[in-house]
């Protein structure tokens, strides 16, 4: 599974994303930040801009966990400084702006495992790392649905359908949405779940096609009824057994 962005050669910066996202599941939010920031600092003298200003994203998020507002400020003028002018998002930096502004929308009252797995999920997808975010995503995923989070189970599930897609796995990457899809309208209601995940939905199938959505809809749809096909003969079979 490979994330699509930027690629560059493994060195000290990349060293110290990794560090960040260790220290971030750790809960040493304040060292992660500044291993974030010596990282951009890194990526910005190679001139690899999308990469420094995703560790910013990165730091400025954990800022705002932290309830640093002047920490937080100076971060987000960094990262518009260090900004390439008219340089395209990549599909990285989109995975890493759409998790860390789900963070930093948040008001920074309790510091829950959720949001900095969240965090390590960005990570991870800036180190390059696509196995290690699907696996903090879906970490984040669990965790945001025994605390009944709505706002980070949505984060991590369109996480979890953003790295399936940049792996082609698009069946995956679609029936992570409708399966958030249910789950929010248990969460929140039927309305606001639908009203959380349909944009994205219809997002998906303006970059697919609308034939090529359908098809991968219906290979999901003849999943799930298989498997609940072979549910209910295990059941009738362990019936019989216990009969």
């Amino acid at each position: 599974m490979t994330v699509t962005g930027s690629a560059a050669a493994p060195g000290p910066a990349d060293a110290l994303v990794v560090e960040a996202r260790r220290l971030l599941e750790a809960g040493s939010l304040a060292e992660a930040a500044d291993a974030l920031d010596r990282a951009s600092v890194l990526h910005e003298q190679a001139g690899d801009h999308d990469r420094a200003v995703a560790c910013l994203h990165l730091a400025a998020a954990t800022s705002r966990l932290i309830g640093d507002p002047a920490a937080l400020a100076v971060r987000e003028r960094r990262a518009d400084a260090a900004a390439a002018p008219d340089a395209p998002g990549s599909s990285l930096s989109a995975l890493v702006r759409r998790h860390t502004s789900v963070v930093t929308g948040a008001t920074p009252v309790v510091v829950g495992r959720a949001p900095t797995a969240l965090l390590a999920v960005a990570a991870a997808a800036e180190a390059g790392d696509a196995e290690g975010a699907a696996a903090a995503a879906g970490a984040a995923r669990t965790e945001a649905l025994a605390s009944r989070d709505p706002i980070a189970y949505l984060a991590s599930s369109l996480a979890l359908a953003q790295l399936a897609e940049l792996a082609g796995a698009r069946v995956e990457a679609y029936g992570t949405l409708a399966t958030a899809w249910v789950t929010l309208g248990d969460l929140v209601g039927v309305d606001s779940g639908r009203a959380s995940v349909e944009p994205a939905l219809l997002a998906m199938q303006a970059r697919w096609g609308a034939t090529e959505f359908a098809a991968v809809k219906a290979v999901h749809d003849e999943r799930r009824r298989a498997a609940r096909s072979a549910a209910q003969v295990h059941d009738a079979r362990r019936e019989g057994d216990d009969a």
